[in-house]
């Protein structure tokens, strides 16, 4: 069973970084997805093995392309406060069926 959209009630806006074209690092193009957002530091471990302390996870539906090194702009509660942070690792969420629920996105 997947994680029913409903959850999903906040956007977020991800960007990857782009290539040097010789002026300047130019990003992708930004992408909205809906998401739930828990802040709260916790201790995951990454791609490369190496455990950190991130600040909060972003849920997401599992077609979602995010990846590590991607920037992450969170919603907020204030309109002047924007939180930007960059994605440290993603980690799919199995149900009981072995089909990927949501992707957790760990950010800090």
């Amino acid at each position: 069973m997947r994680t029913p959209g409903s959850l999903f009630r906040q956007t977020a806006t991800v960007t990857r970084p782009g290539e040097d074209w010789g002026d300047g690092p130019q990003d992708g193009e930004p992408v909205t997805v809906r998401c739930r957002l828990d802040w709260g530091s916790r201790r995951a471990q990454g791609p490369d093995g190496v455990e950190v302390t991130v600040e909060g996870v972003l849920l997401c539906r599992h077609d979602v392309d995010v990846r590590a090194g991607d920037t992450v702009r969170l919603p907020s509660v204030r309109p002047d406060d924007e939180a930007i942070r960059t994605v440290h690792a993603v980690n799919p969420a199995y149900g009981p069926t072995g089909r990927v629920r949501h992707l957790e996105v760990l950010f800090r």
